[in-house]
C-alpha cells in the first residue's frame, strides 16, 4: 500500500533543499569541531562517490563511524551516528533553547504500529515539549541502557535511517517483511492479503511487483527500499501525532546524509551530502534539527496543542477566528501520508463544556484560487450542497454545518508550498490546511441504513463517492 501512495516519477534531488532549510546565515555554533575532538579529526578514508564515480580520499572525518573500505553493517553506522548526533545537541551555545530532544537507538527493539504490525527505526529522536507531546513521567539521557520503553510513535520526532554504501539502493524485493497483494475485483469490495515474513532486520512494506515495470520506475526514489521504510515511520508519526503537518527524515550511510521532507502532498529530497567533508556543515544542521528549531519548525500545528484542563492534559484546537475546543477523543484519522491528511476531532466549546458537542474537522484540500476568485472550491460546494439537504429534508443523521476555515494568518496560509519553502513546488499542486467545523445539534441520531453483510455495506460506500464525485469534489487530481 505505501508502495502505490509513491508511485511515479519524483524527479532529481532539489538542488535548494540544503540551502533554503539550513542557510548558512543562521549558523549559531562558533568552530564546533573544535569541542569535538574525541569524534572527529585526523583519518584517512574513502568519502562519497563524486560525478565521476570515484571516491576521493580524505585526510579527516568522523572517526568513530566504521570506514567504507572496512564493509560495515548497518548497526554499526547507526550507533555511531546516534553518538554523534547527541553530542553535537549537548555543544555549548549562546542563548542555547531548552530543549528534551535526544538521539535513540531503536534498531533492537520493534516499536508498535497502529495496524498491529512492527517497524524499527535505527534512530529515533525522542521529544518532549509540553505543548505537542503528552506527558512523560522520565526524560531519557543520551546513555540511557535500555531504550524500549520510550519507543513509542505518539513521542517520534524524528525517525532516522541508517544504511550503508552497499545497502542503501537495496531494491524493494530484497528487502523481507509484510507482502501485501490487493484484489482486483474493486467494485464489489476491497481485501487486502497479507503474509507475515521472518525478518532479522527492519520490518518494511513490500509492494506486489507489476507485470513489465522494473523496480526502478515504479518507485523513482532514491534509496530504494531505505526510502520506503523511512515512509512507513512517517505514516506511523502521522496516525500517533493528528496535529503533525509535516516529518523531516534523514538517511545516513557511513558516508553521506539525505534530507527528505514529507508532506501530505508526497516527498521531497536533497542531493547526498558527505558529512565527513562537510562536517561543520553537518553539525549546524544537525545542531538546528535537535536545538535551534521549535516544535512548528519540525512540522506541528500551532493551533492544536496540549494544555491542562483540570490537571488533565488535553489538546485544545483554536479555530481561525479564535474560538477554542477542547478534545475529548480523536475519532477518526488517515492511515497513510499522501492524501487529505483528514483528522475529526469530537470536541466541546471551552467555555460551554456542558452543552454542544462538536465536529471538528482537519484536511488538506485544493485552494479556492485554482479555480478562480468568484467560485467556491469543490470542497465548499459539497459542504453547502448537504447542510441544505439537511435543512430542507430535516435529516438527524446530518450534523449542523458551523463554518469552515483555512489555517494560519490570510497573507500565508499553511500550505504544501508554504512548508517547502518555495522549493520544488513546480511540480507539486498546492494543498491548503482547511478546518471545517460541524455542531451535534442532536440529542441522538438515527442510522441512514443497516446492512447484512460488509459487501452491503462496502457497496453503499462505494455509491457514496460516486455521488460525491457528481458535484465535483473527488476529482481525478485531486490526491
Amino acid at each position: 500500500m505505501m508502495f502505490h501512495e509513491f508511485d511515479g516519477d519524483y524527479g532529481s534531488p532539489e538542488e535548494l533543499l540544503w540551502e533554503n532549510f539550513f542557510s548558512p546565515k543562521d549558523y549559531p555554533l562558533d568552530s564546533p569541531l573544535e569541542h569535538l575532538s574525541s569524534l572527529y579529526g585526523s583519518q584517512e578514508r574513502k568519502g562519497a562517490k563524486g560525478d565521476n564515480r570515484h571516491r576521493p580520499l580524505l585526510s579527516s572525518g568522523w572517526h568513530i563511524v566504521p570506514r567504507t573500505e572496512d564493509n560495515p553493517s548497518e548497526d554499526s553506522v547507526a550507533k555511531a551516528l546516534i553518538q554523534i548526533i547527541n553530542a553535537i545537541t549537548n555543544l555549548p551555545s549562546e542563548g542555547k533553547p531548552v530543549r528534551n530532544r535526544v538521539a535513540l537507538d531503536g534498531q533492537n527493539k520493534s516499536t508498535s504500529c497502529k495496524d498491529g504490525s512492527k517497524l524499527r527505526p535505527d534512530i529515533f529522536i525522542w521529544d518532549h515539549d509540553p505543548e505537542y507531546f503528552p506527558p512523560s513521567a522520565t526524560i531519557p539521557t543520551a546513555n540511557v541502557q535500555d531504550s524500549s520503553p520510550f519507543l513509542n510513535w505518539s513521542r517520534c520526532l524524528l525517525p532516522f535511517e541508517a544504511k550503508t554504501e552497499k545497502t542503501r539502493g537495496k531494491s524493494l524485493q530484497d528487502q523481507e517483511g509484510l507482502v501485501a497483494q490487493p484484489l482486483k475485483n474493486r467494485h464489489n469490495t476491497a481485501i487486502l492479503v497479507s503474509e507475515t515474513m521472518s525478518s532479522t532486520s527492519s520490518e518494511t512494506t513490500m509492494p506486489p511487483e507489476r507485470d513489465g515495470a522494473s523496480s526502478k520506475k515504479d518507485h523513482g526514489l532514491p534509496g530504494s527500499g531505505g526510502v520506503f521504510q523511512m515512509a512507513t515511520y512517517v505514516r506511523e508519526i502521522f496516525a500517533a501525532q493528528p496535529h503533525r503537518r509535516f516529518v523531516i527524515t534523514l538517511l545516513f550511510t557511513e558516508c553521506t546524509v539525505e534530507f527528505f521532507l514529507w508532506d501530505h502532498a508526497g516527498v521531497m529530497y536533497s542531493k547526498r551530502m558527505d558529512y565527513h567533508k562537510e562536517a561543520e556543515r553537518f553539525c549546524q544542521i544537525i545542531y538546528d534539527l535537535m536545538v535551534v528549531w521549535d516544535s512548528h519548525e519540525v512540522g506541528f500545528d500551532q493551533t492544536v496543542k496540549f494544555r491542562f484542563d483540570q490537571d488533565v492534559p488535553r489538546l485544545h484546537v483554536t479555530n481561525p477566528i479564535g474560538k477554542v475546543y477542547l478534545v475529548e477523543k480523536v475519532i477518526t484519522h488517515s492511515y497513510c501520508v499522501r492524501n487529505h491528511g483528514t483528522v475529526c476531532y469530537l470536541a466541546v466549546l471551552a467555555n460551554e463544556r456542558d452543552k454542544w458537542k462538536y465536529l471538528v474537522q482537519d484536511s488538506w484540500t485544493p485552494p479556492k484560487q485554482l479555480l478562480g476568485e468568484a467560485s467556491p472550491s469543490p470542497h465548499s460546494k459539497l459542504l453547502s450542497l448537504v447542510e441544505s439537504v439537511r435543512i430542507a429534508e430535516d435529516i438527524d443523521g446530518l450534523l449542523e454545518f458551523v463554518g469552515d476555515a483555512c489555517v494560519g494568518e490570510e497573507a500565508s496560509f499553511d500550505s504544501i508550498h508554504v512548508i517547502r519553502r518555495g522549493v520544488g513546488t513546480t511540480r507539486v499542486k498546492d494543498l491548503h490546511h482547511r478546518r471545517d467545523v460541524y455542531k451535534c445539534s442532536s440529542e441522538s441520531y438515527d442510522s441512514f441504513d443497516q446492512f447484512g453483510t460488509p459487501l452491503g455495506l462496502a457497496c453503499c460506500i462505494r455509491d457514496i463517492l460516486e455521488g460525491t464525485v457528481c458535484v465535483d469534489y473527488l476529482v481525478e487530481d485531486t490526491i
